[in-house]
């Protein structure tokens, strides 16, 4: 029993110690114009082969609240596509020419009416000299669909969770009269993380760690993310 008991704690120990380890972020040299990170943050090593534009690629964890669950209920309402629809008939009185004038001077006939107006293929002096003499209206019947109203099942979210997405995003970085190294290292930490109030946008930050120069670091994001990096004087 004690044993049994023993175990149980140990096993809860290792459970909980192990929810409190935290991954280190990857050192991530940059000796290329592009180096790419699977984390949301790393530790950016400027060596005497870095360039002087360095584009970052890094994976950004988003929390979006989206639907996990759905369900149905039974609604009322109008819906063609649940209930069907009616078909109703309405009448209307069309006017259309049935009889056009002779126009002598021409020496040809006169344009055929086409849906109560000229035939647009016909002779353009005719559509000038011609005029309707005589008309007739009748009545058509025209049908109108309408959906009809009935009791159906409508899907709803019965549940919202934040769910995590992860994106890939790049940012631009830029050195700006930055001091040549001979063996030296500088550090850099960047960080990538979601904008607060927003399910969509995020950003980039960059800062000092282990340097031998101090630098000013302005983000700007307008034309694409860019971080400029400048020594200061």
């Amino acid at each position: 029993m004690k044993s049994l008991l023993f175990f149980a704690f140990a096993l809860m120990t290792s459970l909980s110690f192990a929810d409190e380890i935290k991954i280190d972020p990857p050192i991530v040299y940059l000796d290329s114009d592009e180096v790419r990170v699977d984390m949301d943050e790393a530790l950016l090593v400027r060596t005497a082969n870095t360039p002087k534009k360095v584009r970052v690629y890094m994976k950004v964890p988003t929390y979006q609240n989206q639907c996990v669950e759905t369900a149905y209920r039974e609604v009322y309402g109008q819906s063609a596509f649940h209930c069907g629809y009616d078909i109703r008939y309405h009448y209307r009185t069309v006017r259309r020419c049935v009889a056009w004038s002779q126009d002598s001077g021409t020496g040809t006939r006169p344009p055929r009416p086409r849906d109560g107006g000229y035939d647009r293929g016909g002779d353009r002096r005719h559509v000038q000299a011609a005029h309707c003499v005589r008309y007739e209206t009748y009545t058509e019947r025209v049908a109108y669909e309408y959906p009809r109203s009935c009791y159906y099942d409508e899907a709803y979210c019965a549940r919202y969770e934040m769910v995590r997405i992860d994106k890939t995003d790049s940012t631009l970085l830029k050195f700006k009269n930055a001091p040549k190294l001979n063996g030296e290292e500088e550090i850099f930490k960047i960080k990538a993380f979601q904008k607060s109030g927003s399910n969509v946008g995020y950003t980039l930050s960059l800062e000092q760690s282990e340097v031998g120069s101090k630098y000013d670091i302005n983000t700007k994001e307008f034309f694409g993310d860019k971080i400029v990096i400048k020594r200061k004087k």
